[in-house]
């Protein structure tokens, strides 16, 4: 009985056994071994790429290897792979680039852009509303409140705009990889910073 191996399942003569769908190429090891260990009399053994091989467990005298096949990679997982780490890639490059967009400011500043904001909305609800920490910086600064309140609206638009695009540009990725089929679309699918170009320009 030669054995083989079609559409990723194992035939050798009657008996057939399915096999994993690896995005790698894979060494299938075939032994004959008691029937009281596996009730097939095959313990089949399916060595991934980087990965020791699998052996029976049955006493080594009564395992007999019968043949070593290549088992070809899956282009479903190949597929599935890719799209793993395309989507990780525009994940980490997503983090850099919204790291980035606060990166020139101490972390405390940081820290109180919301109340900041939302100091800054209520003046424009009430102009005499008290504001603890604008006008505390307005003070330091020498400007006017409304000036500081102002200016605070207009950079916090800014920075929504500028990470509404790198996070728009990231879920659109992520949309496209799901759409993807084939192994060839999610390679085709662009980068972060391709897609996030696009969204500028029609924007």
């Amino acid at each position: 009985m030669i054995p083989s191996i079609t559409d990723h399942t194992l035939t050798l003569g009657e008996y057939s056994e399915a096999l994993p769908h690896l995005a790698h190429p894979a060494t299938v090891r075939i032994w004959r071994v008691p029937t009281g260990y596996r009730a097939s009399g095959y313990f089949i053994g399916v060595q991934a790429l980087g990965q020791p091989p699998e052996q029976p467990a049955c006493a080594a005298a009564d395992a007999e290897l019968l043949a070593t096949l290549v088992l070809p990679a899956s282009t479903d997982a190949q597929r599935d792979a890719a799209r793993a780490e395309r989507l990780a890639m525009a994940n980490a490059e997503a983090d850099r680039l919204l790291a980035g967009l606060s990166a020139s400011y101490p972390e405390r500043e940081v820290q109180s852009w919301d109340q900041q904001v939302k100091e800054a909305e209520l003046f424009t609800v009430d102009n005499q509303v008290p504001m603890p920490l604008l006008d505390a910086l307005a003070t330091a600064r020498g400007i006017e409140r409304g000036l500081l309140a102002q200016k605070v609206l207009e950079k916090a638009a800014a920075f929504s705009v500028a990470a509404g695009t790198i996070l728009g540009a990231r879920q659109r990725i992520e949309d496209l990889l799901e759409a993807a089929d084939t192994l060839e679309a999610v390679l085709a699918v662009p980068a972060l910073a391709e897609v996030q170009a696009d969204l500028v320009v029609d924007g």
